[in-house]
């Protein structure tokens, strides 16, 4: 693994010494401030993905079979790996799991749980009035916090990290080889989310709006590089026609970068407002959401 540590020199990157376990791993860059690790990989063994978070989607992928570095990209090798002796590693910002920790665990009892039919297992929080949802980076930090008031209305809390970053819910099995699988569906809304998990059992991931969709899809993509993944559009107009359509729009960008999937909620009787999968489990029941979702992983539709 030491020639991935030398491609990721020759980016101008001191990963250290690499852990080839298919986990995000993050590291301090030499632009972050202290208490800052805004680069990432993802090691497989033979072939590893090299990420930058201030450097938005931007990232390097490297295979066992990519050449050397060149000599003078080497001297560089050994000109950070001095620099970086008795560096000590910076603690991420816990601001934002520390009011998360301070807030009531949630399953069903909010307001807005129960008008969407769907159930936190716990995986949220409610302080006073609000629920509280957490923005998760890949290596499960809380980088920000979404509030839900009881009637819906919807606020980052100032300071969240938003672009990349998503609500997981549930485990993706790395280890299922049944065929398509493992399988990762993508989403915009938490109660969106919730349905999708609560209908198909499969890990889902909370972009929290269409327009991180992209950036969530590829994250997720470089950390399962392997699994099929779907994303799970709003159609923000299902009876309309020839207008502008973000959520499906987004979503067919977010899939196409990634070579994932899309699909989105089909209705018996189409109503303006009915948008999301929530909507539709709601209207339509648990296994048509089911039948839906699993049409478009099997590759169906």
């Amino acid at each position: 693994m030491s020639d991935f540590r030398d491609f990721a020199v020759s980016h101008g990157y001191d990963i250290g010494d690499p852990v080839p376990d298919g986990k995000v791993h993050r590291f301090r860059t030499e632009e972050d401030r202290p208490g800052q690790r805004s680069g990432w990989y993802v090691s497989h063994g033979q072939r590893a993905t090299l990420g930058d978070f201030r450097r938005g989607d931007w990232c390097a992928n490297w295979h066992a079979s990519v050449p050397l570095p060149s000599p003078l990209r080497r001297a560089r090798v050994t000109q950070i790996r001095a620099n970086s002796i008795g560096r000590v590693q910076p603690t991420p910002d816990t601001r934002f799991a520390e009011r998360f920790r301070a807030a009531t665990q949630v399953w069903h009892r909010h307001d807005y749980l129960r008008r969407k039919g769907v159930n936190a297992g716990g995986l949220l929080r409610v302080e006073g009035q609000l629920l509280l949802v957490p923005l998760r980076t890949m290596t499960d930090d809380i980088a920000g916090l979404q509030t839900i008031d009881p009637t819906g209305n919807k606020r980052f809390v100032p300071g969240s990290s938003i672009k990349g970053n998503g609500f997981q819910i549930g485990r993706i099995d790395t280890r299922d080889t049944t065929p398509h699988a493992p399988r990762l569906l993508i989403c915009e809304g938490v109660a969106t989310g919730l349905s999708l998990h609560a209908c198909t059992g499969l890990c889902t991931v909370v972009a929290m709006n269409c327009g991180n969709l992209l950036h969530v899809a590829l994250r997720w993509h470089a950390l399962y590089p392997g699994a099929v993944i779907v994303v799970c559009a709003d159609d923000d107009d299902p009876t309309s026609t020839g207008k502008s359509n973000p959520g499906i729009t987004h979503a067919l960008a977010a899939a196409s970068a990634i070579g994932g999937r899309v699909c989105w909620p089909v209705f018996s009787f189409p109503v303006t407002g009915k948008s999301d999968f929530n909507d539709m489990h709601l209207d339509e029941g648990a296994a048509s959401v089911a039948d839906r979702v699993f049409a478009v992983v099997e590759g169906l539709q």
